[in-house]
């Protein structure tokens, strides 16, 4: 069995096949990102990527429909910056997505737990025999969520 290496000693290695065309591809289109990011104005450039190049297309993603439209009115111009500047002669059209960014879970309202009055009275009894002031307090503040 050989010895477990670290991600990152595997990922410096050399590749070869599928995995060395998709880290080259992957690279490509993050080039790709960057340099139509710096064509575009900053507050669009924030709010789109590229996604792919398929069949003379560029694909774009966009995190809202407002940036959308934004860039679909500027598609004209960078279809022509993209084939005269960036060396992509064959590209024919630009594909416009809304891919909406992910939001960050809710967060919950905690639900603080509530005691029959039957326990709330036994912990706070047991509170009163506590010799340990922190303990007691705790003691307390748990008897004190009796159920109304």
């Amino acid at each position: 069995m050989s010895k477990p290496r670290a991600i990152t000693e595997l990922l410096a290695n050399n590749f070869s096949g599928p995995l060395e065309q998709t880290i080259q591809r992957s690279k490509k289109l993050h080039q790709l990102t960057r340099w139509i990011q710096n064509i575009l104005s900053p507050e669009l450039a924030a709010h789109c990527h590229v996604q792919n190049i398929r069949n003379s297309s560029l694909i774009m993603a966009c995190d809202s429909t407002v940036w959308a439209t934004r860039l679909r009115y500027q598609t004209p111009t960078l279809l022509e910056t993209l084939r005269r500047d960036a060396g992509l002669n064959d590209l024919i059209d630009i594909q416009i997505r809304v891919q909406p960014a992910e939001q960050p879970p809710k967060q919950q309202t905690k639900h603080h737990a509530t005691l029959s009055t039957d326990a709330a009275y036994c912990i706070q009894q047991c509170s009163e025999s506590i010799s340990d002031p922190e303990l007691r307090r705790a003691l307390e503040r748990l008897a004190g969520r009796q159920r109304d």
